[in-house]
């Protein structure tokens, strides 16, 4: 007997070792068996029906260490032991079996308890190398019950060396757990208590695993540990429904949680895992068909690289064909992450096949593996950290965005597979949750989200997002190749439907011929089997009359091949033609059985020839086979032939048509032909006529050439139209997004007069408490707070007094020093917070404006906000204005992060932003804003206005040329 030792009450031991889920579970307890150096875990769910099995059976094997008495008894039986990591013990090369050595995966010492989750009655069997297997048993339900301390738990514990002793310990283990069953502490709970004896007394062994399991652990040299689970948890249960009725999207989420445990991404595991269902009809892996490192390379899109400890990526972008070295850091503050250095490797699949650089084929291949297990998966130390690759996790908000911008936001859960990898001692503040359903939501893993979902977004902005197509300036590789990549899949696929019509209509046609060949060729060859029959009954038989029969026979074998159909694949047939086909094929078997028939007649007969005949059979039935071979060569030759004769015509249909239209256009242009002039003229059109029908000519025949065989000259293009649809969409979107926006301006300004009165009405509150405060010292401090928070508010309402369209229709005179002064007060705050500094230079400062002060002030507040979330990475945080009298331009700079020159025309597009949670309109506003008032603004990376190497922008008169 055995106890748990622990000084606790079983229900929060239990509650401690709580799991999130069944696939959970079951990777926690294939960690354990990970960490016991097995190379082989399994999961085998035995259905009824299986040899003598009357109950569902769920096993649960590694070939790890497996563990003797002592081991159960002060490692597996003392729950909450120090973590494997923290107190690792580094085996022996033989300890190890040889393997090499592993980080150990195990934190808390509550693993062991996933078992619980799995059902009960539970049965473990356990092996060291070279030692008798132990025996356990226990129903996890026992640790329910909240009368119970762990101490109070006995829990039988047996050994044995053969089968018998295995059977007779089995018998005793269950009388002895039942001891545990006590009245008197069930009082509360006697439901379940009457559950629990019914379910262990009536427990019996099936006989396959007294034959098929028990016998390994009778072998010396084996090692390993096996759980029995005799009641299975009722996911599993439906798991095996679901198998059985063929309903695979049931099935899909416990196969992409338990599929590539471990990083195969990485190349070829040093162990194996399995998730197998078996049945009377046999057995079937569920978890077979994941991903392989060779996948990567058949892929539209590829992204590898490493984070550092400060954040930034160095790696590889390939878009397509085109591969690019890239860098990214995000914006944070100067210095190690919290969460540490990680690596990253994935692949996109374009979402439509008519995107891919994929063959058809090897697309679909692909994709049906995205659609099952796609995702970006989580490995700590190679090993998977769930639920980090499901649907239903999608922790970094690839689909929220795309509901957002799709456009834009390019990367897709659905379409991505790849994986993050980290470890145990490079980003030890990731760290699972106790029920292990994901990483802890503490400060590391907030960033750790947070720069990756910068890092997908300016991917996403850099080389992916969807361009202007009227706009020759609005490109990136992934546009461009698209472009190409789509006139390829859109030919590909229209000639794919040209030539499936064209094979559909010629089976159809061969189809309606053929059924009438068939009954003809049928009802002959029937004939000639009775005549073949009258013949060898024949006392003598005449070898003229037989060679004859089989002349016969031979030439009806050609005729019926020549009537062979085969289903199309490219075409999909019709339920009417299907049925007519089926039908075919029967007359067809049918035919093919008569000429069997025949021919072990002529067997019969030829048995009785001498050997002359013999000799002269074995030269006609050579002669015969050899002419077969060369008519049946000579048959495809002239199918050829009369394609060739087709194309031959339809050529001289073309030449004819085009001569005539010549001609036709010619005489209608030319009516007279009398003085120069008129022969002139007369000479150009002709000239002009022949170039456009020459063209018309190159035009037609051109895609033509390069696919002869099964095409029609006409080749329809909807590319316009498409283009068409496409950018009404587009417009429609930016109209119903520049509608609402126009709306919320106008509450704004609805809402602004009864601002107004309530800021009138604290204001004077506030100099109404004033006096009290400073005479009652227990509130005044609070009141100084009110008053400082209440100042700031005042500040920056009285900044966005001027961008109300009701102070816009006025121009005024200011300058730039009443400019600097109010951006210094209306960021006050955050200016102190980031330390950041804003100058200008003199000619600014005496800079006079006149013009609208709302739409200045708007853009200087836009692009100085901006500045200061770019600013926070850099040590040293600047913002410096300056004005350029010589060119009239004003200068807007900053010491952040630089714009990259591929999206440095996109950051004034609508709705385009790299900022988290940004909205994309500020700077789309601040152009159209300026625009209205004769100016424009851009940015640049040109050295000789970016003096300060971070991003620069540029305000002159729209008029003034440069």
């Amino acid at each position: 007997m055995a106890q748990f030792r622990t000084k606790a009450r079983a229900v929060e031991l239990l509650g401690k070792g709580q799991i999130a889920d069944l696939p959970t579970a079951i990777s926690e307890l294939w960690k354990n068996g990970y960490d016991a150096y097995a190379d082989k875990l399994s999961c085998n769910l035995y259905l009824p029906g299986y040899k003598d099995n009357q109950a569902p059976v769920f096993t649960l094997s590694d070939n790890g260490f497996g563990m003797s008495k002592h081991d159960i008894l002060n490692k597996w039986i003392v729950l909450g032991t120090d973590s494997k990591a923290r107190g690792r013990s580094f085996l022996t090369d033989e300890e190890r079996f040889g393997k090499a050595i592993r980080v150990p995966m195990g934190e808390k010492g509550i693993g062991r308890l996933s078992v619980a989750y799995l059902g009960s009655p539970m049965l473990m069997l356990t092996k060291k190398k070279n030692q008798k297997c132990q025996l356990l048993f226990i129903d996890w339900r026992i640790l329910e019950n909240y009368n119970l301390f762990i101490d109070d738990i006995n829990i039988p514990l047996s050994e044995f060396s053969t089968i018998e002793e295995f059977s007779i310990s089995f018998l005793d283990m269950q009388a002895d757990f039942q001891n545990n069953l006590n009245e008197s502490q069930w009082r509360d709970q006697q439901t379940q208590l009457e559950t629990i004896t019914t379910d262990v007394e009536s427990l019996i062994i099936p006989d396959f695993i007294l034959e098929e399991i028990i016998p390994d652990f009778l072998q010396e040299e084996y090692h390993g540990t096996t759980f029995l689970i005799f009641q299975p948890n009722e996911q599993l249960l439906e798991l095996a429904d679901c198998f059985k009725n063929e309903d695979t999207d049931s099935i899909t989420e416990i196969r992409r949680s338990l599929s590539g445990i471990y990083n195969v991404f990485v190349g070829i595991p040093n162990f194996s895992t399995a998730f197998n269902i078996i049945d009377d009809k046999g057995e079937y892996d569920i978890i077979n068909d994941f991903f392989e490192h060779e996948d990567f390379n058949n892929s539209d899109h590829y992204i590898k690289g490493h984070f550092d400890e400060n954040g930034l990526f160095t790696g590889i972008v390939r878009v397509f064909k085109e591969t690019f070295n890239y860098t990214y850091r995000p914006v944070r503050s100067p210095g190690k992450t919290p969460y540490g250095p990680f690596d990253i490797e994935l692949s996109v699949l374009e979402g439509t096949p008519k995107n891919t650089m994929l063959t058809p084929d090897m697309y679909q291949f692909m994709n049906s593996k995205t659609e099952k297990f796609g995702g970006l998966y989580i490995y700590r130390d190679n090993f998977r950290v769930l639920p980090y690759g499901r649907v239903d996790y999608d922790f970094l908000k690839f689909e929220e965005r795309r509901t957002k911008k799709a456009g834009y936001y390019f990367f897709s859960h659905r379409n991505i597979f790849g994986y993050i990898s980290i470890g145990r001692e490079q980003n030890p503040h990731l760290i699972d949750k106790a029920g292990r359903e994901g990483l802890i939501e503490n400060k590391a893993y907030r960033e750790f989200k947070k720069d990756l979902i910068q890092f997908f977004i300016a991917l996403a902005m850099a080389y992916f997002k969807s361009t202007n197509e009227k706009d020759p300036n609005d490109t990136n590789s992934h546009s461009e190749q698209l472009i190409e990549i789509k006139k390829r899949n859109e030919k590909l696929l229209e000639a794919e439907k040209k030539k499936a019509k064209q094979t559909k209509a010629k089976f159809t046609q061969d189809l309606k011929d053929n059924e009438n060949k068939i009954i003809i060729l049928q009802n002959e060859i029937q004939q000639l089997y009775i005549q073949l029959i009258e013949e060898s009954k024949k006392l003598n038989i005449a070898y003229n009359n037989y060679n004859d029969l089989v002349s016969i026979l031979e030439d009806k074998k050609t005729e019926l091949r020549s009537l062979r159909l085969a289903k199309p694949q490219r075409a999909k047939l019709s339920s009417v033609q299907e049925r007519k086909f089926e039908e075919y094929k029967a007359e067809y078997t049918k035919t093919e059985e008569i000429i069997r028939s025949c021919n072990d007649e002529i067997v019969k007969v030829r048995k009785r020839f001498d050997l002359q005949n013999l000799k002269l059979d074995y030269e006609k039935r050579y002669t015969s086979q050899l002419r077969e071979i060369s008519l049946l060569v000579l048959s495809y030759k002239k199918r050829f032939e009369t394609t060739s004769t087709k194309i031959n015509n339809l050529f001289k249909d073309e030449q004819m048509a085009f001569s005539e239209s010549f001609k036709n256009e010619v005489h209608s242009k030319v009516q007279s032909l009398n003085t120069l002039e008129e022969y002139e003229q007369a000479i150009s059109n002709i000239i002009q006529i022949g170039e456009e029908c020459k063209n018309q000519i190159e035009k037609r025949f051109t895609s033509f050439i390069n696919h002869t065989e099964n095409l029609n000259f006409d080749i329809d293009d909807d590319f316009l139209i498409n283009w068409y649809k496409e950018q009404k969409e587009k417009l429609e979107e930016k109209l119903s997004a520049t509608n609402e926006l126009a709306q919320l301006g106008i509450s704004v300004e609805i809402n602004d007069h009864e601002f107004h009165v309530l800021y009138s009405q604290m204001a004077n509150s506030i100099n109404f408490l004033k006096e009290y405060a400073y005479n009652h010292t227990e509130i005044k401090d609070q009141f100084l707070q009110l008053q400082t928070a209440f100042q700031h508010m005042e500040t920056n309402y009285k900044m966005l007094q001027p961008l109300y369209r009701t102070t816009r229709r006025q121009r005024t005179a200011f300058d730039g020093k009443y400019l600097i002064n109010g951006m210094k007060a209306f960021f006050a705050s955050k200016f102190t917070d980031y330390k950041i500094s804003l100058d200008a230079n003199e000619d600014f400062l005496q800079y006079d404006f006149f013009t609208y002060e709302a739409v200045i002030t708007s853009v200087f507040i836009n692009i100085i906000n901006n500045a200061i979330y770019w600013l926070i990475p850099s040590l040293s945080r600047k913002i410096c204005i300056e004005y350029l009298k010589d060119s009239n331009e004003i200068l807007i700079m900053n010491n952040g992060e630089k714009i990259d020159d591929k999206i440095i025309e996109d950051i004034f597009t609508l709705f385009f932003s790299r900022k988290k949670d940004g909205r994309g309109i500020g700077l789309y506003l601040a152009k159209k804003s300026l625009n209205s008032i004769d100016f424009d603004i851009f940015a640049t990376n040109d050295k000789k206005y970016n003096k300060m190497d971070g991003a620069c922008f540029i305000i002159r008169p729209i008029n003034k040329e440069y």
